[in-house]
């Protein structure tokens, strides 16, 4: 953690990478506690994946979830294994709490799959744990002598920073309760950020910055791990070591050479890691440089941990890092990525998702998490999408959120500059999106600006469960982007925020190019409980949907979605009844969105549009349903634009090309069942009815500018089943719209002629 009284507290895009491997001979006496990679096979390509599942992969600086669908609370601790489980350990920072909470443990059998065990110290363990006490940076030994845990912290009480001591609990169990000890400042240090480092030969060491942090003390711990005995190694911040005096740090030992992972002091600010090395604990330590490329600041990480995963062909060491929010102390996130080892030099490459195999002992790269194209982003919350209003080219000009009208102004090109970062090109400007000033104070308007390379311009792009992202911005300790106040409205700002996982803090990022629209006349158009009409001008097509003033009527599209992710549906409306005639969105007969608004417009001809996305799975003939939730029916509806698809002929199947029979009728218990088949036809179509009582029945058939092409009467037929057989051979092949008139009641489909 960070001390306040310190110096003012105050990655390849478009590339092929070729294939690599590096290897380190596995040890058997390797110690898991504090130790880090040398064995990762490297397979990165182009691609254009714009979503990510976290917990099959690691997504470095995203959520984990435990088996129970919860977040896992755990930073500023590590990572060991203890028999055939790995387990992980950190602060529960859940409430955005800056005072101790507790410490919380997790298992897993693969570092995937994590199942909460414990809070094995919390507030309540202790008096000295308790009323807003400030306990940091927990860090677990396990002496195989004794079979004791010991959970050694950082300790500042109700003084914080001028406690400055250690502490330490114990327990006979790794997941069980801990016996809080005691705290006392080690060897007479005042001790702030610290570690522990088990060695190959049993000993164990506490690692402290002291000196208020302007010196780095290795004390050696005695045979019961709970006191240290005597120092090991003294470094300053400007002697013949280079500067090793320290915040946050880790030591690893790979063969025969001790590395010492270290960050400066800058507060919660990140900067670059360095690291030493030594074959003797006592030294002398050789300064070696960052670990990760210059101006990377670790990735927007403080070291924390690093551990080993020894397995059959390989050992693979893993940094782990703290990415501070400090804001928001609950979206404090891991960064976990396997390190790069060969005789005395250490390297920190990126990948934007890895996966290890623990029994191997092998890592893999994943592929770059590339947005290929152009994309809107669309406000979870209200539905509006990001654009730089006016068309405007000058720099400064604010960014705001709009209703999409497929603006070049409203379109975003993502280009992935590595290191997880990413910046945000308006398509209209060529602008990037902008943190003005490295800003981050709340409620600050994102501007666009002229790339320049600064960090207040580069954005982590971070994936929430439901196929959402939470923009995060590089250099702003955890400042996300959202809409000001929750609005809804045209021209409201997008503005600096602490992430919580509000709707209007999450986006979703929308390809342009994947978009299709359906009009009543057009292929995807099925069917509707109601009429096609033309008697109210402005429409777009060969009428508009009117439907039945009932609860459940609706309209019926067949559509491809090629593949799963994110959808927006945008409906144009007019609803000139002075009252909001709100709808739910079906897939397949479920519901994907309920309860969506259309509210009154001014007239029956004035046209809006009403947006909603919804995660959407593949399905190569899906029936998209807009269906009325109120007895006044749906609004009337000109088309139905959606992206990331494709329309499909409504009598299309993923088992078949055509449709030969309607199948069974489903009938509502007052409405009756109709459809049209088969789609195509050639000589004769045939209307299937199912009347709930006796009816005078009567379908027009509707060519594609919504002239009448002929007329079926067919009298008054009985309750019951019937098969109504038009004789379509003197109509030119084409899309044509049958309307069913039974009792006085309209019921619309669509048939297509074909050669």
């Amino acid at each position: 953690m960070k001390e306040k009284i310190l110096q003012s507290k105050t990655v390849l895009h478009g590339l092929a990478l070729p294939v690599l491997a590096f290897a380190a001979k596995a040890t058997s006496n390797m110690t898991r506690s504090a130790v880090v990679s040398s064995s990762l096979v490297l397979m990165m390509t182009i691609s254009s994946l714009s979503n990510v599942n976290a917990q099959s992969t690691f997504y470095p600086g995203g959520d984990w979830y435990d088996i129970n669908g919860n977040i896992v609370q755990a930073v500023e601790g590590g990572i060991m294994q203890i028999g055939g489980l790995y387990y992980l350990w950190g602060m529960d920072r859940s409430q955005n709490n800056y005072r101790f909470r507790g410490v919380n443990l997790y298992s897993s059998p693969d570092l995937k799959t994590w199942t909460f065990v414990n809070t094995i110290l919390s507030r309540t363990s202790h008096p000295d744990l308790d009323n807003d006490a400030v306990v940091e940076r927990p860090k677990l030994l396990h002496n195989t002598n004794t079979g004791q845990y010991i959970l050694w912290v950082h300790y500042e009480g109700w003084n914080a920073y001028s406690t400055a001591e250690v502490g330490y609990a114990t327990s006979s169990t790794i997941g069980g309760n801990y016996t809080w000890q005691g705290h006392f400042r080690p060897l007479n240090n005042d001790s702030r950020d610290m570690n522990v480092f088990k060695d190959s030969d049993g000993k164990a060491y506490l690692i402290s910055s002291v000196a208020i942090n302007s010196e780095v003390v290795i004390m050696e711990l005695n045979a019961s791990y709970t006191a240290p005995v005597q120092e090991v190694f003294r470094g300053y911040n400007s002697n013949s070591n280079s500067g090793i005096g320290c915040e946050g740090h880790a030591i690893l030992k790979s063969g025969g050479t001790y590395f010492w992972i270290q960050s400066f002091c800058s507060g919660w600010d990140t900067n670059d890691n360095r690291y030493f090395t030594a074959t003797s604990l006592a030294g002398p330590w050789t300064s070696r440089g960052n670990i990760a490329p210059a101006g990377a600041r670790t990735y927007q990480s403080q070291v924390t941990n690093a551990f080993a995963v020894t397995g059959t062909s390989a050992t693979t060491y893993v940094y782990v890092g703290d990415r501070w929010s400090v804001g928001n102390y609950s979206m404090t996130r891991l960064i976990l990525q396997p390190l790069q080892i060969s005789g005395t030099t250490l390297s920190l490459p990126w990948y934007d998702q890895w996966s290890i195999n623990t029994t191997t002992g092998i890592a893999t790269g994943g592929p770059a998490i590339n947005f290929n194209g152009e994309f809107r982003l669309v406000n979870k919350y209200s539905g509006k999408v990001m654009e730089v209003p006016g068309y405007a080219t000058t720099d400064g000009t604010q960014i705001k959120q709009y209703t999409s009208n497929n603006g070049t102004n409203q379109r975003w090109i993502i280009q992935n500059l590595g290191r997880g970062e990413y910046r945000i090109n308006n398509v209209n400007s060529g602008k990037v999106v902008d943190n003005p000033s490295a800003s981050r104070t709340l409620g600050t308007n994102t501007i666009q600006y002229t790339y320049n390379g600064g960090y207040n311009q580069k954005w982590h792009i971070i994936p929430c469960a439901d196929g959402s992202y939470r923009i995060d911005n590089v250099n702003s300790l955890g400042k996300i982007i959202e809409i000001a106040d929750s609005s809804t409205v045209n021209g409201a700002g997008v503005v600096l925020g602490d992430f919580a996982y509000w709707p209007n803090q999450q986006w979703y990022i929308v390809p342009v190019q994947a978009s299709v629209t359906i009009e009543e006349n057009t292929t995807g158009f099925c069917s509707a409980e109601g009429t096609i009409d033309m008697n109210y001008t402005g429409y777009t097509g060969a009428g508009f949907v009117n439907t039945n003033n009932a609860v459940g009527a609706g309209i019926n599209w067949r559509v491809n979605f090629a593949t799963s992710g994110s959808k927006t549906f945008t409906f144009r409306y007019a609803n000139g009844s002075g009252a909001n005639r709100p709808a739910n969105l079906l897939v397949n007969g479920v519901v994907v969105a309920s309860n969506i608004n259309f509210p009154a417009t001014s007239t029956w001809t004035t046209w809006s549009t009403v947006t909603v996305n919804a995660n959407i799975s593949a399905n190569t003939s899906a029936i998209v349903r807009l269906q009325a939730t109120t007895a006044a029916g749906t609004a009337n509806i000109d088309n139905i634009a959606i992206t990331g698809s494709a329309t499909a002929e409504c009598g299309s199947s993923s088992s078949a090309a055509r449709q030969e029979s309607p199948g069974p009728l489903t009938e509502d218990r007052d409405r009756n069942a109709v459809a049209g088949y088969p789609n195509p036809f050639s000589e004769k179509a045939y209307i299937a009815v199912s009347l709930l009582q006796p009816a005078d029945v009567t379908v027009d058939i509707l060519n594609a500018s919504g002239i009448k092409a002929k007329t079926y009467s067919f009298g008054i037929l009985s309750a019951g089943t019937h098969e109504l057989e038009l004789d379509g051979r003197e109509l030119p092949t084409g899309i044509y719209v049958y309307k069913t008139l039974i009792n006085g009641k309209l019921t619309t489909g669509k048939l297509i002629k074909g050669e």
